[in-house]
């Protein structure tokens, strides 16, 4: 069960990973930054940093945030649907949100490859959802 504090801050990293992904599509993940995702969300310094203490933490976040969405999906049948029918509805719908947010993608992918970090992140995102499904 989560204590109060856990309850409280949820919303703020929320806020925070919602603003990120938006200020990160517009300007890029260098052209970004923490001062704008800040002003975006109406919090200090203090509360963004106390939350993420960088933007590769800001990244890992949203990889990690993506991939629970997509394992969610997985995870969820549907009473009636063949498992097969199911997964390719799910891989279709995944890959529909994802167009959505066609410049994150492309950002975090651009940042994988300049970042060993981030690919290392975008490897082991890949290698559990593939795990999942297999």
């Amino acid at each position: 069960m989560m204590d109060n504090m856990q309850t409280e801050a949820q919303p703020t990293r929320t806020r925070i990973l919602n603003a990120a992904r938006e200020i990160f599509s517009e300007n890029g993940f260098h052209s970004a930054s923490m001062k704008a995702i800040c002003k975006s969300c109406a919090i200090s310094p203090g509360t963004l940093y106390h939350h993420f203490i960088s933007k590769e933490a800001l990244i890992q976040a949203i990889i990690l945030q993506d991939q629970e969405r997509a394992l969610a999906r997985f995870r969820e049948p549907i009473e009636g649907i063949h498992f097969v029918d199911y997964m390719v509805e799910s891989i279709v719908s995944l890959t529909h949100e994802a167009f959505g947010q066609r410049a994150l993608v492309v950002e975090i992918m651009a940042e994988g490859m300049r970042n060993p970090q981030v690919a290392a992140m975008l490897k082991n995102k890949h290698m559990t959802i593939t795990e999942f499904v297999a």
